[in-house]
């Protein structure tokens, strides 16, 4: 018998700076129809009501565009997390604030397309 999770958690890694895509800003606050890609990102998980926390890392460097223009636009609570160096630090900055027995997710911030279908699949 598979035992329940305490609590699902989303790590949603966006520390990187995305230096091949060039210009200022990494990717994942570059815009889609308007709209960061990271917001679109963390949105796509606040659709899925089983997850209990969100969880974002942040590059330090990014934190005021991050607090400017992504949490105006996010509907529901985040916890944000500075990332190391490299994006194996970041991950495992983000995995310490979970805990023993609950399921995480880890997902990259500058991947908007994710379907509840396929969070919904990846939690089954």
């Amino acid at each position: 018998m598979v035992k329940k999770p305490n609590k699902i958690k989303a790590i949603i890694v966006s520390a990187g700076n995305g230096k091949r895509v060039g210009g200022d800003l990494p990717k994942q606050y570059l815009k889609i129809d308007g709209i960061p890609i990271l917001a679109k990102t963390i949105q796509r998980f606040h659709e899925v009501d089983i997850i209990d926390e969100v969880i974002v890392v942040i590059s330090q460097k990014h934190q005021k565009y991050f607090d400017k223009f992504i949490l105006p636009i996010i509907q529901k609570k985040v916890v944000i997390i500075l990332g190391g160096k490299t994006r194996r630090e970041s991950v495992y900055e983000g995995l310490k604030h979970t805990d023993l027995g609950d399921l995480v997710l880890i997902h990259d911030g500058a991947r908007p397309f994710i379907t509840y279908e396929l969070i919904i699949k990846i939690i089954n």
